[in-house]
C-alpha cells in the first residue's frame, strides 16, 4: 500500500502551499513512505483526472483541488480530514496503515509469553 499525496507545486495559494507541506513535512516524521503527485506537470495529466474524479470538492459539485491523499486508489480525504485526523492522534487509521505502537506491544506480548514460558520450564 502506498500513500499518494497529489499536490500541485504551481499554486499561487500560499494557504494550498502551506498545507501540502505539513502533510509533507508529518508523514516525513512518521517515516511513512508516500508519492508525491504533481498534477499541476501536464505529464500526469491521468492523475490529475483520477484525483478529480475519485476526490470530493468541499461543497456539492465543486472540483477537488490539491492536496488530496489516497491509500493506493483508495481515497482518504483532503487536508482538513488528514487535519482532523492528526488533532485527534488518529494518522495511522486515516491513512488505513497499522501504527508501530500496535506492533510494538505485539512485540512485547511475545516477549512476555517467551519469558514466562522459559521461568515454567525451569521449575
Amino acid at each position: 500500500m502506498v500513500i499518494k499525496l497529489y499536490m500541485s507545486s504551481l499554486s499561487g495559494s500560499t494557504e494550498i502551499k502551506k498545507k501540502q507541506s505539513k502533510i509533507k513535512d508529518l508523514l516525513e516524521s512518521l517515516k511513512i513512505e508516500f508519492e508525491e503527485i504533481d498534477i499541476s506537470d501536464h505529464r500526469n495529466e491521468k492523475q490529475k483526472e483520477f484525483m478529480r474524479n475519485n476526490s470530493k470538492g468541499k461543497k456539492e459539485g465543486e472540483t477537488p483541488i490539491a492536496p488530496q491523499l489516497f491509500n493506493d486508489d483508495k481515497y482518504l480525504g483532503d487536508y482538513d480530514a488528514f487535519l482532523d485526523a492528526t488533532e485527534n492522534e488518529q494518522i495511522y487509521e486515516f491513512f488505513q496503515l497499522q501504527s508501530p505502537k500496535k506492533d510494538k506491544k505485539s512485540e512485547e506480548v511475545i516477549t512476555n509469553t517467551s519469558v514466562e514460558d522459559e521461568i515454567k520450564s525451569e521449575d
